[in-house]
């Protein structure tokens, strides 16, 4: 037994310069993220690290834009060198508003109003980024340490280095496809949008939505909402129509403020439903001077609206 633990002695002498020079190791390495890497640009990163990168930097920023923007890929895609510094988009690929209205709840600095994007109101929060952002006390650690963030982990930050390095790129553009191509992938989304959501699905959805802008407007936070454009064969597809008509009979617009977008002509898209830059960028435009307005009025949402409605 003692010739066990005296053989021991000498691999522990031997393990603690190892662990040492480790921990030096990751010690330089999170000073250097922390003092001298500027803050991250999102369109750099891989896409399968983008919502999560998105989500983090919204919740761990220290400021915070007075409007957020809460929706789908096709919020996602508004431009941001026309919203910033006003407006934040966490508006999520493949998501819906939830996870946007949960993460405005959990922000370290949270915004002051809203912006929900309701066309695909009938997908429910993304758990795996929600679990992420209320994992105490991993959630601390990140808002005031970088290197544990995933955009500063060492793989995603060489990533997004030798990208930059290699093009310094401009904010992420739709790849516009040839007309026929666009032509299928509108006949494919006409399909898949002509059924409805399930009614039940829907109503838990507006349910979720309702207990979480209930929750945002006891902190002081306004929401507002708005409808994307998509191509014109698009819009009265009956899943579209059924969500339309659902939001604005729970949320009616003499209670709660419905921006207004409008386009000069048809809108062009890449796909049907995501907006080609141009416009995108003119809806953005309507947006960001309609949110700012409200938010100056301090009238941004159903809280100021329903006490009104009280007198």
């Amino acid at each position: 037994m003692l010739s066990s633990t005296s053989n021991s002695e000498p691999k522990r002498r031997r393990l603690w310069p190892v662990l040492a020079w480790a921990a030096a190791i990751l010690a330089s390495y999170a000073c250097l993220v922390q003092f001298f890497v500027p803050a991250v640009r999102v369109e750099l990163y891989p896409s399968s690290e983008f919502n999560h990168i998105l989500s983090e930097g919204f919740l761990t920023s220290p400021t915070a834009a007075p409007i957020a923007v809460a929706g789908s890929s096709l919020a996602q895609h508004l431009p941001a060198s026309v919203l910033r510094p006003f407006a934040v988009n966490v508006a999520l690929a493949g998501g819906g508003p939830l996870t946007g209205l949960e993460l405005a709840a959990l922000a370290r600095a949270a915004p002051r109003l809203v912006l929900v994007e309701t066309n695909f109101v009938e997908r429910g929060p993304d758990e795996k980024i929600l679990e992420r952002a209320s994992d105490y006390p991993w959630n601390v650690l990140r808002q005031h340490v970088k290197a544990a963030q995933y955009a500063y982990r060492p793989t995603n930050l060489l990533y997004a280095a030798l990208r930059y390095m290699r093009e310094k790129p401009a904010p992420a553009e739709l790849v516009m496809l040839p007309k026929d191509m666009i032509e299928k992938l509108i006949q494919k989304s006409r399909a898949d949008l002509s059924q409805p959501a399930p009614a039940d699905l829907l109503k838990e959805r507006l349910d979720q939505m309702d207990a979480e802008i209930a929750h945002l407007n006891e902190r002081g936070i306004c929401v507002a909402f708005f409808e994307m454009p998509v191509d014109a064969a698009l819009e009265a597809t009956v899943r579209l129509v059924d969500n339309r008509e659902a939001m604005q009979r729970r949320f009616p617009s003499a209670r709660f403020p419905w921006l207004a977008v409008q386009l000069p002509t048809p809108a062009r898209t890449s796909d049907g439903l995501h907006l080609a830059i141009p416009d995108a960028t003119l809806v953005a435009e309507q947006l960001l001077a309609q949110a700012k307005a409200l938010v100056a009025a301090s009238q941004c949402g159903p809280v100021a609206l329903r006490a009104e409605a009280d007198r």
